[in-house]
């Protein structure tokens, strides 16, 4: 079973953020502003995906080298990604706003938390396993929740 954690369905943004922000900008103001998001981040596969491309095939998480092959693939069948261009890392800005972005960002117009669909740019596989499991997830009323401070799903104990 895929969980895509998604933020959007109880998130509502700040109302103060004025900041138009590049990509750098996003992580340098986060850095102080939410760190312990930022230092997930950086040990994620998301920030280091050179880590992924160098893994060798004696490695257990070897598999995530084909699923980023995968990713790449798929970004370039949309146009975002030039033939034989590499994703180089997937940022704030890439999730949050739109993949690639290039330009400047302004939080109060272009900021969004991500949904499925939006992880299902680039994760095409994963988003559609999503969708057909989706109708077929009946769980007992409150047997799961989310633990929003440690990001994880977990299972009420009685």
């Amino acid at each position: 079973m895929v969980f895509i954690w998604i933020l959007a369905t109880f998130y509502k943004a700040p109302s103060s953020n004025k900041e138009v922000a590049s990509r750098k900008e996003c992580v340098e103001c986060h850095t102080d502003e939410s760190p312990v998001w930022v230092q997930a981040w950086k040990r994620s596969s998301h920030a280091n995906l050179d880590k992924i491309r160098n893994l060798k095939p004696t490695d257990p998480t070897f598999y995530k080298k084909g699923k980023l092959e995968d990713v790449e693939k798929n970004l370039r069948s949309h146009g975002k990604l030039a033939e034989g261009e590499q994703l180089k890392e997937v940022g704030c800005i890439d999730c949050h706003v739109e993949i690639g972005a290039k330009k400047k960002a302004d939080h109060a117009k272009e900021l969004r938390m991500p949904t499925a669909d939006v992880c299902g740019t680039c994760h095409l596989q994963e988003f559609a396993e999503r969708e057909s499991e989706r109708d077929t997830m009946i769980w007992p009323a409150g047997q799961w929740r989310m633990d929003v401070h440690h990001t994880r799903w977990t299972t009420k104990r009685t």
